[in-house]
This record gives C-alpha cells, sequence and structure tokens, in this order.
C-alpha cells in the first residue's frame, strides 16, 4: 500500500511538472506574440519561439534540481567496520533549498530573455495596425547631431520589428524633382536597418511641398491607420499642408530638439570699405550666449576671428570683419566654431572680397563738380581705392583703373596701362569733350564719331535720353532704372556689324551708353558720357549709379554679380552637409538666372561655388531659407516629444545576462562552501576513529 500510494504521489508531481511546463511554454509564447505590457520582444517572429521554449524548460529544470544525490561524505574506511554503517532501506534524494534553486534557473530565464530582445518603448507605437511611417528632416541644420537621429530612428525599427509592422521612411531632403513622385517604399525591418546605413544629412534645406505627391500615393497603399512620427530639425516646416497630410496618414507624434539653442544660420550682411559684416541667426530668443565666428581662407587656415553675442530677447546677431589690406584677397569663407552644419558656414566670393581700383588723377580739380570726385564718392563704398598717377597706381595689385575725360595720358602711359589690361585688368573710361575732339584713342572698346550728339533730354515728352533695359547679357541685368535718370549729350559710335557685342547699356533709341570690349584677359570699358554733371545726371541717381559702379567692379577679373548671369554657371564645389567644400558630385547642374531668381536648392542645386577658374559665384544655404523661426505650436491631437539624451538607452538584455551570470557565481559559492563543510565533517569524523576495531568473535577474542 505505501509503494502505491509512493507511485501515485510520483505521478501527480510529473504531472505538475507537465502542466507548469506547458502552462510556461503558452504563456512565453502569447508574451513573445503580445508583448508584456509596455514591454516587447525585438526578436521579431522568433521571440514567441524563444520565450516559450525557455518557459517550457524551467519545471523540468526545477525537478532535476530537486533531484540530485545526497552530497558524498567523505569517510575513514574502517574495514569491516563499513558492514555495520550499510543500509537497506532506499535513498531518498537530497532537497536543493528553493532559494539555491532559483538561482540555477535565473541563468536560463536570463538567456532566454536577452534572446527575445526585450524593449520597453514599444508603447510609443501605439495600437496601430498600419506601417510605422518615419519622415525625418535631414537637409542643412542636422549632421551636427544625426548620430541621435539615427538612434531614434533604429528604435523605432526594432519597435516596428517587435509587432511585425512595416517600415517607411520618408527622409525630407532626399526627394525626386522635376516633375517625378518619389515612391515611398514599405520594408521589413532588415531591409529597413540597410537603408538607414544608405541615408545621410545633405547640405541643402528641406522641402516639404516637394514631399506631398509622394505622401499622397502612400496615403492610397497604406491599410489601417500607420502610426506616424516626424523628427523635426527644430525649425517650423512653412508647409501645413506637410503636417495635415501626416496626420492623415495616422497618429502624429514629432520628435524635435530639446536643446533651446537649436541651429544656427549665417548669412551675408554687408561688406563696406574694410569692414564685412555677418548676420548669424537663431531660431528662437533665449538666453544670453555668445558664439565664435573664424573667417578662414580656401585652405580652411583660419586668419580672423570675432564673437557674435546673442542677447536674451534677440534672434539675431550681427559680427563686423575689420579686415586688414592685406588679407582682403584671401578670405573665403565664415563659419562658427564647433558647429558642423552647412548651415553654420558662408562662402565668399570676388564680389564679397574687397577689390581694389585706381582712380587717375593729375593734380588738377573742380572741386566737387569734378567727375573723379563722383566716382570716387560711388565706388569708395565697396572698395579699396587708390587715387593717383598712372605710374604709381600701377605699381599696386589693382583691378580696375577709372579714368574721367579731365585727365589727359602720354603715349607711354596708354601702352602702360594697355599691357597691364592684356594682363587681366579692367579699364573704365568716362567720354567728355576731350575724348568726342580726339576720337582717335587705341584705349577704346569701339570707334568713336568725332563730336558729340544732344538727346534734346531737357524737352519734356519726347522720350530721348532714357536708358534703355538692360540685356540678359549685360552685367547690369536686373538693376531697376529710375525714371529721374536723363542722359542729354553723348558721343556717338561708327556703325559697325557686330556693334551690339559690345554694348552693355543703351539708350531707348538704341544709341550706346555704355559699350565694352575684351583685351587679352581683360576689359576696356566705355561709358558713352561724363562722371560729372555736364552731359547727364546719372552721377546724382544715388543708388543706380553706385549699383552700375559695383557691377563694373564684379566683372572684373571674371567674376560674375549675383543679379545677372550671362550664361549656365556649372558646378565647381559644393558643400557637404558638415560645411566642407568637395568636388561637384555628377548630379549637380548648371547654374542659370531663373534658378537664382527662385531660390531653388536641392540635389540638383547645392550650396557652393558655381562657375569656372576665372568666374566663381557662391551659394550659400541662407541664400534659400526665407525664415529662420523655431517649431511653433503644433495643431491637436499631435504627441511631441525630444530625441532621448546621448547614453539613455538602455540595453535590457545586457543586464538580464548579467544577473543569470551573478546567480550562477553565487550558486557556484555556496556548492563550494557546502562542499567544503562537508569534507570538514568527515575529517572530523576521521578523527574521531579509533585507529584498531574491535569486533567480537564467536570465541569472545578480540580482532
Amino acid at each position: 500500500m505505501n509503494k502505491k500510494k509512493k507511485n501515485t504521489q510520483e505521478a501527480t508531481i510529473k504531472l505538475k511538472h507537465l502542466f507548469a511546463s506547458a502552462a510556461l511554454g503558452a504563456g512565453g509564447y502569447a508574451a513573445g506574440m503580445f508583448g508584456l505590457g509596455p514591454v516587447s520582444f525585438g526578436a521579431g517572429g522568433l521571440a514567441p519561439a524563444i520565450l516559450a521554449t525557455t518557459g517550457a524548460a524551467l519545471p523540468p529544470l526545477w525537478w532535476l534540481l530537486s533531484t540530485l544525490p545526497p552530497k558524498p561524505i567523505k569517510e575513514y574506511f574502517p574495514g569491516i567496520s563499513l558492514l555495520f554503517n550499510v543500509q537497506s532501506d532506499r535513498l531518498k534524494p537530497a532537497t536543493m533549498p528553493i532559494w539555491q534553486r532559483l538561482l540555477c534557473l535565473s541563468l536560463v530565464a536570463g538567456a532566454g530573455l536577452n534572446a527575445a530582445l526585450p524593449d520597453l518603448n514599444n508603447h510609443i507605437l501605439g495600437n496601430e495596425s498600419g506601417p510605422v511611417v518615419v519622415a525625418f528632416d535631414n537637409g542643412s541644420f542636422v549632421a551636427d547631431d544625426w548620430s541621435a537621429r539615427k538612434a531614434q530612428i533604429d528604435e523605432l525599427i526594432n519597435s516596428a520589428e517587435s509587432q511585425n509592422r512595416q517600415i517607411v521612411f520618408v527622409p525630407a531632403a532626399d526627394f525626386v524633382t522635376d516633375g517625378k513622385i518619389q515612391h515611398y517604399e514599405m520594408m521589413d525591418a532588415s531591409r529597413a536597418r540597410t537603408a538607414l546605413l544608405e541615408i545621410a544629412p545633405r547640405s541643402w534645406p528641406v522641402n516639404h511641398d516637394a514631399l506631398l505627391p509622394g505622401l499622397q500615393v502612400l496615403k492610397s497603399e497604406i491599410t489601417g491607420n500607420a502610426s506616424v512620427f516626424w523628427l523635426n530639425n527644430g525649425l517650423e516646416s512653412n508647409s501645413p499642408d506637410f503636417v495635415n497630410m501626416l496626420q492623415d496618414l495616422g497618429p502624429l507624434t514629432v520628435i524635435t530638439e530639446s536643446d533651446s539653442t537649436g541651429p544656427h544660420l549665417l548669412s551675408k550682411s554687408s561688406n563696406s570699405g574694410s569692414k564685412l559684416t555677418i548676420r548669424v541667426q537663431r531660431p528662437e530668443i533665449g538666453e544670453t550666449y555668445s558664439l565664435t565666428l573664424t573667417a578662414s581662407n580656401e585652405q580652411g587656415q583660419p586668419l580672423l576671428q570675432e564673437d557674435a553675442i546673442f542677447e536674451a530677447d534677440k534672434t539675431e546677431a550681427e559680427v563686423i570683419f575689420d579686415i586688414p589690406a592685406e588679407l582682403r584677397a584671401q578670405i573665403a569663407r565664415v563659419s562658427i566654431d564647433g558647429e558642423k552644419t552647412a548651415g553654420a558656414v558662408v562662402l565668399l566670393d570676388d564680389n564679397w572680397r574687397q577689390r581694389s581700383v585706381g582712380l587717375i588723377e593729375t593734380g588738377v580739380s573742380e572741386g566737387l563738380l569734378d567727375g573723379s570726385n563722383f566716382v570716387a564718392k560711388a565706388i569708395n563704398p565697396f572698395t579699396d581705392l587708390h587715387a593717383g598717377s598712372v605710374s604709381s597706381i600701377l605699381n599696386l595689385p589693382l583691378s580696375v583703373i577709372v579714368q574721367t575725360d579731365e585727365t589727359v595720358l602720354t603715349q607711354q602711359e596708354r601702352a602702360d596701362i594697355k599691357t597691364w589690361v592684356e594682363a587681366g585688368g579692367t579699364y573704365l573710361r568716362f567720354a567728355g569733350p576731350r575724348l568726342a575732339a580726339q576720337p582717335n584713342d587705341d584705349l577704346l572698346p569701339v570707334e568713336i564719331r568725332k563730336g558729340t550728339r544732344s538727346t534734346n533730354g531737357s524737352l519734356a515728352g519726347n522720350g530721348e535720353g532714357k536708358i534703355a533695359a538692360f540685356s540678359e547679357q549685360s552685367p547690369f541685368h536686373g538693376l531697376a532704372i529710375p525714371e529721374s535718370v536723363q542722359v542729354n549729350q553723348i558721343v556717338l559710335t561708327n556703325p559697325s556689324p557686330d556693334l551690339n557685342e559690345y554694348i552693355w547699356a543703351s539708350l531707348e533709341d538704341g544709341t550706346p551708353l555704355v559699350t565694352a570690349k575684351q583685351e587679352g584677359e581683360g576689359w576696356v570699358v566705355l561709358v558713352h558720357t561724363t562722371a560729372n554733371m555736364d552731359w547727364a545726371n546719372l552721377p546724382l541717381s544715388g543708388e543706380f549709379f553706385l549699383q552700375m559702379m559695383r557691377a563694373i567692379v564684379s566683372h572684373s577679373q571674371g567674376t560674375v554679380s549675383e543679379n545677372q548671369i550671362n550664361r549656365n554657371l556649372p558646378a565647381l564645389t559644393s558643400l557637404d552637409a558638415e560645411g566642407h567644400l568637395e568636388r561637384a558630385p555628377g548630379q549637380a547642374r548648371p547654374l542659370t538666372q531663373a534658378v537664382l531668381e527662385s531660390g531653388r536648392m536641392d540635389a540638383t542645386y547645392r550650396p557652393g561655388y558655381y562657375g569656372d577658374q576665372s568666374t566663381r559665384l557662391a551659394r550659400n544655404v541662407s541664400d534659400s531659407v526665407d525664415s529662420f523661426n523655431a517649431l511653433g505650436t503644433l495643431p491637436e491631437g499631435i504627441n511631441q516629444t525630444a530625441y532621448k539624451d546621448e547614453g539613455s538607452d538602455i540595453d535590457y538584455g545586457a543586464w538580464l545576462l548579467t544577473f543569470g551570470f551573478l546567480a550562477l557565481m553565487a550558486d557556484m559559492a555556496v556548492r563550494l562552501r557546502q562542499n567544503s563543510g562537508s569534507s570538514s565533517t568527515g575529517n572530523e569524523r576521521q578523527r574521531a576513529k579509533p585507529t584498531t576495531a574491535k569486533t567480537n568473535t564467536p570465541s569472545g577474542k578480540t580482532l
């Protein structure tokens, strides 16, 4: 009866272990499939199998640990006395304490949970059934913290994988232009991780409006609601349609910068005399702080440094570089120290470098009414002006030499100037009575008739004496002509079949006003009226006359003005996302006047230098940014959070393995202590045994 009862108890225990194994296996499978509250598992389809196997294995291991044989005891071998210790009863297994069994099982449980890749952030996805859509701003202002954004995207991939959901990437700077609609691919987690390796920050600003056609197509392909995330660059999108479209896809979470300073934007402000002014912008007002700006040459060597100080209630700061004459031609860029983004760099071309101009003077002056006085006032604000004789100014590194009609040159001086022009200089000359009386001059772009022509501009209503609109081939193209400008007298050119090739400006009746011709590497330019008020009121037109002079000076040495492009300018070098110049890629297209006026900047028209080795125009990120404001209040129903701090990710699997390993070490230490105790007990027993054993024999003698 006792034996039957014992067998029944053993069968009951086995059934209990079997049911426990099945229950834990089923629970593990359910946990891997649906998660445990906020905890999900990133092993995807393998998580249910891993956790089911782990759960089912725990009860057999528990039973195995509870049926271990008794611990061996070291005994003194007394020979025949062993027979007295022989036990005929069945031995019972030693019972391991529950706490020790738990230590042994912890390593197995920790390894199983780690293999299932636990994730405590899965709740951010919600309960939607559609894909996980991740839109992210990868434009001009994110290269500094791109690693944090990649970590955020990788976490979203893991969470999507734990729910067996597809992922869609919407990079805001990588859109297809020219009427092609970007198709956004639905990917599994493995494909998404590969695609993430190929995505990089860009140097051009994002264009959310360009994403709308592709998002509309994506909406038609999604079944159910998606979980939508927008990794914002801290700036407003200027596209409410973009936000609305993301909301139409499903519940939207906006992840944005937690840093109150945000990105910064550099732009050119002014260039007057020896001073270069740079404007620094931040997205929103905040605490007072300063940034260091460095002006460097094309090789990246720093030349000058100044601090930009933001006041608490200001979003802009101006930095003024007082540039020594010997450094003006070397400065190629200004950047913010420690900020590696394309928006924190402003490139300077020859239009923004200080030009050296020589004004020929004879020592005879008519005071304020002298032509050289009007010219000097017009060009002095944006040039390094030197006035003197031909011999003195030719010793200087000049870009332009200006001669008014009051100046008379010797034959040798003409020859010296001609040699200088052929070497690359620009010679600007104004007409007047002296030139009209002696037009036979070899320093002219076209042949001049003797005498002048009066336009009768003083007679109201006849329309003569007005300047015609500038052609696209003219350096003056794009300048607005004031109605008040009037030319009353002018020197005429001899008719020529190719005369139109040399005309930069003309009157409304077609009479040439400014002509120019290339001589060698340089240019000869003639203004067919005087530099003073004798023949025209042009010198008193203020900003218009200054802009004309600036355009001529900018044209010297092959430079090009931003308000005109006579031809398509190929891309020379481009800015990368961190603000470094690199060779322009093959997909970069030549810059046109239409693109320049539209402010378009993307993968085909990147920030950088355009032109050739003699003609360069700089395009900066600020040229295409209309507003630079922080992300404002979002519509209702949008969840807004910040990027996680660096190092905030916790590897729960590693902690589980560490805990299991420590538990195993603790169990081994307990076992060693127990075995040591058993050995000590055996030794004590050995010492307690007599050296001889007495056994009663049948004869009564002692053996």
